[in-house]
């Protein structure tokens, strides 16, 4: 195994290991389904590695199979493991929305539509990914936005105006986004909804107002009669669901597809989805931004006081060299030159342990930091230190083990 896999699994169970923690604090339960034997990985810890390979980009079960440490791997295969996430669908959708309704509750909403690809267009009429219902099946439609037709679906959403996703719908590319505001109807009251020129219809305005006392706050054509410009904090406050559905998109890859059934492509969606959601939510418990998705974890996981390692490459070391801070040193240069010959004294900040040196530590030698506590006082809290071992003993030792004796079975 290479260094890069084995700090890629360390990565995993640190990251895993928070996500695990933050669900079981606002989720009792460890399994949804009813199964009669009870499974090796609990269904709380199969959804915990879901959300974990989507906050590291991990697309692919190929892909996250590899990266998972072994305690894990050899709990579940990797075809039960699809098989029960797709039955968790409905039982991870509520938890989703428990830790949603965690993060933020408001007034004020906002509602708008991505498309969402399947294949490419001239591959639609011999494609067979997600026909298996026709009631399900992609069609073709246009994109306003990106000024382009395409093949698949559009995810309708709503999200609350801090960021966070309440509900999402998948429909055909032909659906026209203002038909999502029929299930808008029946789930929301008493609040206020901004959507794009999309949603503008003067009948659902009126219709949403006098049944559920939902305003439906929409910018209007400037070539529509009375026209008015919308209030700016109104158009500032609907650019964070475009910023949400930007880091769907860069961070969680949701454009990318790997499903060949409907029953698939919807699981990814809800995967990426609710991995958003749990980040948010350990941001939030951790007095951050929540939407500083990229970092959310990473401050979690470096935030501890003993740290101790041996050689690792990379991101980690980097890490690492960072963690323990610079010091001054002193610097001399000398200049020779035909003339005279001058010295330069100066001081400089560099790393007290480079990302080099972890790089390259032999074995029996590490690297580390140790946290102390009010009545034990340390000074030296980090230390660059080497494993002593009695090489004659060792090899005195061994020397009297007796050999395992061989059974044979005739």
């Amino acid at each position: 195994m290479s260094l890069t896999q084995l700090n890629n699994m360390n990565n995993f169970s640190a990251n895993y290991e928070k996500i695990l923690e933050t669900l079981q604090d606002f989720e009792s339960k460890m399994n949804f389904l009813n199964q009669i034997r009870k499974p090796k990985l609990s269904d709380i810890e199969l959804i915990a590695i879901d959300l974990t390979s989507e906050y590291m980009s991990i697309d692919s079960e190929y892909q996250l199979f590899r990266s998972l440490p072994d305690e894990l791997y050899c709990r579940i295969e990797r075809s039960v493991y699809n098989r029960r996430k797709r039955k968790l669908f409905p039982h991870r959708e509520l938890l989703r929305k428990k830790l949603a309704g965690q993060i933020s509750s408001s007034d004020y909403y906002i509602v708008d539509s991505i498309p969402l690809e399947v294949c490419k267009l001239s591959w639609s009429t011999r494609s067979r990914i997600c026909k298996e219902d026709y009631q399900m099946t992609p069609n073709n439609g246009y994109c306003a936005s990106q000024a382009n037709n395409y093949y698949g679906y559009k995810l309708h959403a709503v999200c609350t105006i801090d960021g966070v996703f309440t509900d999402f719908d998948l429909t055909k590319v032909s659906v026209h986004d203002i038909h999502y505001l029929k299930d808008i109807k029946s789930m929301y009251t008493y609040c206020i909804i901004l959507g794009d020129k999309g949603y503008l219809s003067i009948d659902y305005q009126r219709d949403l107002f006098s049944s559920n006392q939902i305003r439906l706050e929409v910018p209007m054509r400037k070539n529509q009669k009375g026209y008015k410009p919308q209030a700016f904090i109104f158009r500032k406050s609907r650019k964070r669901i475009e910023t949400l559905f930007s880091q769907l998109c860069d961070q969680f890859m949701i454009r990318r597809n790997y499903a060949k059934s409907f029953d698939g492509f919807k699981n990814r969606i809800l995967s990426k989805i609710m991995a958003l959601t749990v980040i948010q939510l350990i941001n939030k418990l951790n007095n951050k931004n929540i939407n500083n998705l990229k970092l959310g974890l990473h401050k979690c996981t470096t935030g501890v006081g003993n740290i101790f390692s041996g050689q690792v490459v990379g991101e980690t070391a980097k890490n690492l060299s960072e963690r323990f801070g610079k010091v001054l040193q002193k610097r001399q240069s000398m200049t020779i030159n035909r003339q005279d010959t001058s010295t330069s004294i100066n001081t400089q900040l560099d790393s007290l342990i480079p990302a080099s040196k972890i790089s390259n530590l032999t074995q029996g030698m590490f690297v580390g930091a140790v946290s102390d506590n009010f009545d034990e006082r340390i000074d030296q809290k980090i230390f660059h230190a080497q494993i002593v071992i009695d090489n004659d003993a060792v090899k005195a030792e061994t020397s009297n083990y007796v050999p395992i004796p061989q059974i044979v079975i005739s």
